[in-house]
């Protein structure tokens, strides 16, 4: 759990509140979930996230520090429309801030074993943004002195995984009807400057990335989880250009 964040309401994840309960074939997940063993890996271990790890003439001149929490201190809420009775059998949803706190950027399971990501985001994507800026980085603690020439900081500022659903459309689910409807925004900040010149901001720019699932009974049924590492995965490779060219850019100019 994120320190200092607080839940209005214990969370078991993805699965709690009232969409979850939507989800057909309960008995089905039962027996498949007794049968498979699961396994836990760091978010910021190599091939969690398929990020591309880019080559570079200047290797080893780059630190990227701990990113800060900006993501506030709600770890998940439900929409209004959840309270409203009747209407609610036709719409309700729930919004989940920490999709690091509830294995949200978990990888599909390998035959019968299933993989749980853990690890905060904020301690976890610096490994993920290093590894795409290839041998050019390494990651540095945040209380370290900086000993690379550039360094790279940030802010998680949003990871929102929204689900929505429809009791109503539940219950026509096996015709292939979509009842989930599945939402994530990423967004995060991320800052370059020399290790001589920490005040003066080579790069400060805020990377989005939006994606968008329907779920049926028989289709994207791990929609949340892909949508969350899709949009991840997203931000860090343009991050990681946009880092790459920014120093580029300095090292030509000072030369």
């Amino acid at each position: 759990m994120v320190p200092g964040v607080t839940a209005r309401k214990p969370d078991a994840g993805y699965g709690a509140g009232m969409v979850s309960w939507l989800r057909v074939l309960p008995f089905a997940v039962v027996l498949l979930g007794g049968c498979a063993s699961i396994a836990i890996e760091r978010l910021g271990d190599p091939g969690v996230l398929p990020v591309a790890s880019r080559a570079s003439p200047w290797s080893g001149r780059i630190e990227v520090r701990p990113f800060a929490e900006g993501r506030g201190t709600v770890f998940a809420r439900p929409l209004r429309v959840n309270a409203v009775p009747v209407v609610n059998l036709f719409y309700d949803g729930r919004v989940y801030a920490f999709p690091d706190a509830t294995g949200g950027y978990s990888r599909p399971p390998h035959r019968r074993t299933r993989v749980r990501a853990v690890g905060e985001l904020p301690l976890e994507l610096p490994h993920v943004l290093a590894r795409a800026l290839g041998p050019a980085a390494r990651v540095a603690d945040a209380d370290a002195p900086a000993a690379r020439d550039y360094v790279v900081s940030g802010t998680v500022l949003r990871t929102e995984a929204l689900t929505r659903g429809s009791t109503v459309l539940a219950f026509v689910a096996f015709l292939g009807v979509p009842y989930l409807f599945a939402r994530n925004d990423t967004v995060v900040r991320v800052t370059v400057h020399r290790r001589d010149d920490p005040l003066h901001a080579l790069m400060a720019r805020d990377y989005r990335s939006s994606g968008r699932k329907t779920i049926g009974a028989y289709y994207n049924t791990r929609a949340e989880s892909e949508l969350a590492r899709a949009t991840l995965v997203d931000v860090v490779d343009e991050a990681s250009g946009d880092i790459a060219r920014v120093v580029a850019d300095d090292i030509a100019r000072r030369r």
